[in-house]
């Protein structure tokens, strides 16, 4: 990637010496000279990684600028507040505003347009001069010059660069955290309790735990539950996701939740499409510890947002191929005779490369059923236990709801299409199946995702039109 960089006749300024200590520098360098590469031979890869490049810059000018943004805000959210903050001059906000907008077009793979991705290259460039001024104060002002197709890279060349891309995300990740580490063991005076920035030992290795930390403690005192991303300190930095069960009294309440935990990791054992993989389950003392592996990515509500001010169209192809995959790792979690429960936007995965959709951790499975469980977007036999046990089913109305919040129908059990001009009507009529109150009319999770898909083929032809 170093030589790609070297050999950019737009971003080589990037490797400037002057910015090596900015974690960023590298990962904006080799973002826009792969997007650079690309342009002539694949748009859509050349305008997902400009809209990469411009994701970085803004998390980095936030992080300088001292303006706080939360980890799931979506890209169009934190430009208004850097622009709000007087962090980005109006030139820079729309700048970013056109890369994101030009990204969404092509991150469902359907555009295929050089034009728009050599707009989202220059502004790309435009950008690129102006976070160099700020950091150094100098200006480097090369002209950008409208690249040559390129000698083909191989696929072992590009996966290597793809490779060490996802690296450099991870450090520039790491570099964000708070810099204490404290210990979480036995021997330590603080060995009960997760924050970012702790350290959690493992059978097969160390984790490093990042905040948020979720926090849920049982009513009766038996039990906290801590749960959490987090990266293995093995060299490669591997994320996972860590769930943390501390046995506070260990009665009838607190075996229950351990066995549970038991289950999941039994469930999880068995690799398969839409699941998380098991990376190890380890007791140390009082606490038990799950270990889940969390490839590069984002979450449902990082991609596509809360539903205000609703879902971008363009995303929609996407969106339904990512509840696919969801779908069928929903499926699989009940063919092993359990169910999610808790699926929300933060739950579901969309791992790169690839986009594909899955669930991040195993949700409530194999833990005791109780009144208002599982937070946002509860199937009402969630609310009240008089409605029926939560279920399979129960995954199928939160999936649908999922979808139907961040088309900003909220709560509604609504038509999509009167959202989403031309969403396809057959899935609309299977997603409201999905959310009617009683769990015996509603949809399996197997007949989601076969009718997710064809929407999206349905959805991405009409994008296409």
């Amino acid at each position: 990637m170093q030589q790609l960089v070297h050999d950019s006749r737009n971003f080589r300024f990037l490797a400037d010496p002057a910015l090596a200590a900015l974690p960023e520098a590298v990962l904006l360098a080799g973002d826009a000279a792969t997007a650079e590469a690309y342009v002539h031979t694949d748009p859509d890869a050349a305008m997902a990684r400009g809209r990469r490049f411009t994701e970085t810059l803004a998390e980095a000018v936030a992080r300088r600028a001292g303006v706080t943004v939360p980890p799931r805000t979506p890209q169009f959210r934190r430009t208004q507040q850097l622009a709000a903050a007087g962090a980005i001059p109006a030139r820079v906000h729309d700048l970013l505003e056109i890369v994101r907008r030009l990204g969404n077009e092509a991150v469902h793979g359907y555009s295929g347009d050089a034009v728009k991705a050599m707009t989202v290259l220059e502004s790309c460039h435009e950008l690129a001069l102006w976070w160099y001024r700020e950091q150094t104060g100098a200006a480097p002002a090369p002209a950008f010059v409208r690249p040559d197709p390129p000698a083909p890279l191989t696929r072992a060349m590009l996966r290597d660069i793809e490779e060490q891309l996802d690296r450099l995300r991870a450090a520039f990740e790491a570099a964000t955290l708070p810099a204490p580490r404290v210990r979480i063991g036995p021997a330590s005076p603080d060995g009960r309790h997760w924050r970012g920035g702790s350290e959690v030992a493992g059978a097969m290795g160390t984790y490093l735990v990042h905040d948020p930390v979720e926090t849920v403690r049982a009513e009766d005192g038996s039990w906290t539950l801590m749960q959490a991303a987090g990266r293995a300190l093995d060299g490669a930095g591997r994320p996972v996701w860590l769930r943390g069960l501390r046995i506070d009294d260990d009665g009838p309440a607190a075996a229950r939740m351990r066995d549970g935990l038991d289950a999941q990791a039994a469930c999880l054992e068995r690799p398969e499409a839409g699941l998380p993989a098991l990376v190890e389950r380890h007791r140390d003392g009082d606490l038990h510890l799950l270990v889940l592996d969390a490839p590069a990515g984002k979450s449902w509500l990082e991609m596509f947002g809360d539903g205000r001010p609703g879902l971008d169209p363009f995303m929609l192809p996407l969106a339904l191929d990512v509840l696919a995959g969801v779908a069928d790792g929903l499926a699989a979690l009940h063919r092993r005779g359990h169910a999610h429960r808790a699926l929300d936007g933060g739950s579901v995965r969309v791992a790169l490369p690839g986009r594909r959709g899955r669930l991040r951790d195993p949700g409530l499975a194999g833990w005791p059923h109780r009144p208002g469980e599982g937070g946002e977007h509860p199937a009402p036999e969630q609310r009240a236990l008089a409605r029926g046990r939560p279920g399979p089913p129960t995954d199928a109305y939160r999936l649908a709801a999922l979808l139907h919040a961040c088309a900003g129908a909220g709560t509604v059990a609504a038509p999509l299409r009167d959202l989403l001009p031309g969403f396809p009507e057959r899935l609309d009529r299977l997603l409201l199946r999905a959310l009617d109150p009683d769990p015996g009319h509603r949809p399996g999770a197997a007949e989601l995702a076969a009718g997710l898909r064809q929407g999206r083929r349905e959805s991405a032809a009409g994008v296409r039109a």
